[in-house]
């Protein structure tokens, strides 16, 4: 994922883009990366793409 490229090749800002989705569920945060994952870099990913989130529950 960090090696994700848009056209104009500049990598994917994951931490920058995390920092919008910090009140979601783990599931609807990981469907929202992969959404957007794939709107930045519009030519395709060329790797897989694993992705972890976890939730603190107190």
């Amino acid at each position: 994922m960090i090696e994700a490229r848009n056209v104009e090749g500049a990598f994917y800002p994951l931490a920058d883009r995390l920092a919008y989705w910090t009140r979601d569920t783990p599931a609807v945060l990981l469907e929202d990366v992969r959404i957007d994952l794939t709107r930045y870099s519009p030519t395709g990913l060329g790797d897989d793409i694993a992705m972890v989130a976890l939730q603190r529950v107190a």
